[in-house]
């Protein structure tokens, strides 16, 4: 497999670094007792020094919450590196062929950080600023990030195409920049984490008159939620347009969330 298709280490790995981001006093114990295997053979698996049966792989996949496309792609890269049948080995290196062109599971480091660091967004937007005159430090300090992290991020973005420099400083390429639907669950979820976790600080951190968080809670008609998705979307489109035409002086980031409260039964 080439660099930028995904290890089946990278599934488990990221769900730890995701799980060390919303909690830093998480550890890699606590992740072998919530994977339900013991730490040295986490440790194992995390250092090469151990393959994964099929059984193993499949409990794991479960654990990490894949949904069936991605857990059919994980076992396939297990058993495509651990086999020790010719059929489910050639079995593999064919799920793993389909999915070469697929660009669900083609992503680069470099583009997964785009979609789960939230520095990056924060800094496209940021260099849209009025005030932003290509002074970095100025720009670290207003995003409260070291100088560091943001000339690492500059260096992926512009990897990425998605800066460019001019006149000793960054600008968009494109003035709109999102995620396409298909991105793995996995990596929306490190996402969201984060997302959340802003939110949250948020609370404590910022004044009344700067912040707005609400919610309601009502029963609903769970065949509108297609429809309730969108309108959402359409929501979160007009008002990034509206705040966005006028004097660009601050960085926001907006949540929403519709998610239920009540369990199926």
């Amino acid at each position: 497999m080439s660099r930028e298709e995904i290890d089946y280490l990278f599934f488990i790995r990221n769900e730890f670094d995701g799980r060390l981001r919303y909690n830093p006093q998480y550890s890699l114990r606590a992740f072998a007792r919530d994977l339900d295997i013991s730490p040295s053979r986490l440790s194992e698996i995390l250092n090469r020094k151990g393959g994964l049966s099929e059984k193993s792989a499949i409990k794991i996949a479960k654990k990490l919450k894949l949904n069936l496309e991605e857990q059919s792609y994980f076992l396939a890269l297990v058993n495509h590196n651990f086999s020790r049948s010719k059929e489910k080995q050639l079995l593999a290196r064919k799920v793993i062929q389909d999915h070469k062109n697929n660009k669900y599971f083609m992503l680069s480091s470099d583009t997964f950080k785009l979609i789960s660091d939230w520095e990056y967004y924060a800094i496209l937007s940021a260099v849209q600023l009025d005030a932003y005159t290509g002074n970095d430090e100025w720009l670290a300090k207003k995003l409260d990030i070291t100088l560091e992290r943001l000339e690492e991020c500059f260096r992926i973005l512009l990897k990425l195409k998605l800066l460019k420099i001019e006149k000793d400083r960054y600008i968009l390429v494109n003035e709109k920049v999102s995620t396409t639907d298909g991105i793995p669950s996995f990596a929306l979820r490190a996402s969201h984490k984060q997302n959340l976790i802003q939110a949250m600080e948020s609370v404590d951190g910022s004044e009344n008159d700067l912040r707005n968080i609400s919610s309601i809670s009502m029963a609903i008609d769970k065949s509108k939620l297609p429809e309730a998705f969108e309108k959402i979307k359409k929501f979160r489109r007009e008002l990034s347009d509206f705040l966005e035409d006028g004097e660009r002086n601050e960085v926001y980031n907006l949540n929403v969330q519709l998610i239920p409260i009540s369990k199926n039964t």
